[in-house]
């Protein structure tokens, strides 16, 4: 090898060095996005993006969206894998969603998408504005016309990424979900804020599904859904220091749509304070379904002025569209639809611990176990539960607030207010 040859090899491998070294930064203005709140930058994101993902030498690299701009963004799917170690996505300025329109012919329960990536953070100080008015209005919920939708899209889906931070930003008026994390492991979630109005049908704060290892907390959620969904296949959750409200609470399930099997296990929610929710704590089956739910904690609960504060309802199903309550018998109940069981199958709910919990209930019923009847529910655990009648016009302080239970299997420790004597014991 000659001298100038050897003097290349040593001149690249420096570089290589020098590159492997540095945290690159990737503006999306200088990609061509025009932050004026009505220009449409899909395209330059995603020429962003390409080249964040394919910086071969890079520890580290920033996309950043500058602070002070509002940027308009089409449906879009951020691909990995990706070359460096981390990114970071950056999001300083404000990322708000196009009309309906955009969705014409393609997916529309995806908005902004990351897929097959690790090692990723999403944070800054910025907003994500998903513009849901115009999504809820055509929803079945609000409209019950043949036109109506049943599905829009979510603010922002995490498909299959691992060692993902996502953090430090404000979501507000999502079409559907704000936040779904699906098939993704290794998941922190930390200091958000997500708001909707209480109206806004099925804004869901934030929806886990067929994933593990997934830590939320110190976030603030109120919506028109549930503040966290836990959904099928799920282990290993962690939820702590959450305020709550407005929104139906924090719910497991519902479980095994469609007769599905259930794997879910290992939940630990902590922590949380519940102001005028619809419900506190709920675990919701459907029935025919399969599977199991188990080893599930909530403790240190504080429920202000809230309808449901401890609730299971394994007879759960969506009365809202008429496909999905098909065979209901002449029994009433408030939380769900009891329906004729096609076969005894059920999801085997077990091990479930309800600690620490104190505050208010607007309805009677302040706790209520309503287990399947083919496959009851077992291990059911209620420690130091302490809850009283809400102040308004109807009720005083002096009212009895009661319990009700079916099927439900377990013991009780320390003071429970109110007495639970449906609770069988083995």
């Amino acid at each position: 090898m000659g001298l100038l040859a050897i003097i290349f090899v040593i001149l690249s491998c420096l570089m290589v060095l020098a590159l492997s070294d540095k945290t690159r930064d990737i503006n999306v203005v200088d990609y061509g996005a025009v932050g004026d709140g009505y220009t449409e930058n899909s395209q330059a994101f995603l020429k962003a993006w390409d080249v964040t993902c394919s910086l071969v030498f890079a520890e580290s690299a920033n996309i950043i969206v500058p602070e002070g701009m509002t940027f308009v963004v089409n449906p879009v799917l951020f691909e990995g894998p990706c070359k460096p170690k981390e990114i970071n996505f950056k999001i300083f300025g404000t990322i708000m969603s196009p009309k309906p329109a955009a969705w014409k012919g393609i997916d529309s329960t995806q908005w902004l998408a990351f897929r097959r990536v690790s090692s990723l953070t999403v944070d800054g100080y910025g907003t994500i504005n998903g513009q849901g008015s115009s999504w809820w209005s055509l929803s079945c919920k609000n409209n019950h016309r043949e036109a109506c939708i049943t599905s829009a899209p979510a603010a922002i889906k995490f498909i299959s990424c691992s060692n993902t931070y996502l953090r430090n930003l404000q979501f507000v008026d999502s079409a559907q979900t704000h936040i779904v994390i699906k098939q993704s492991e290794w998941f922190h979630v930390t200091n958000l804020r997500i708001k909707a109005p209480e109206t806004s049908p099925n804004t869901d704060g934030i929806h886990i599904e067929d994933s593990k290892h997934v830590y939320i907390d110190h976030s603030a959620i109120g919506s028109g859904d549930d503040c966290i969904s836990i959904g099928d296949q799920t282990s290993d959750i962690r939820i702590t220091n959450i305020l709550c409200g407005p929104g139906h609470g924090i719910s497991v399930g519902s479980l095994g749509k469609g007769g599905s099997n259930v794997q879910v296990k290992n939940i630990h929610v902590s922590h949380v304070n519940f102001y005028q929710t619809t419900n506190g704590v709920r675990i919701k089956t459907w029935k025919g379904a399969t599977g199991y739910a188990r080893d599930i904690t909530f403790e240190y609960l504080n429920f202000t002025n809230v309808q449901n504060p401890i609730i299971i309802d394994q007879y759960y199903c969506n009365k809202l569209y008429p496909g999905d309550c098909k065979a209901v018998i002449n029994v009433t109940f408030t939380f769900g639809c009891i329906l004729k069981a096609k076969s005894n199958s059920g999801v085997q709910l077990s091990d479930v611990t309800y600690k620490n919990a104190i505050g208010t209930s607007i309805t009677e019923v302040a706790i209520r176990l309503n287990c399947s009847k083919s496959v009851p529910c077992t291990g059911i655990l209620l420690d130091s539960i302490q809850l009283k009648p809400a102040l308004h016009s109807h009720r005083n302080e002096d009212d009895q607030l009661i319990s009700s239970c079916t099927n439900a299997h377990g013991r009780t420790k320390g003071v429970i207010k109110p007495n639970i004597p449906c609770l069988l014991r083995k």
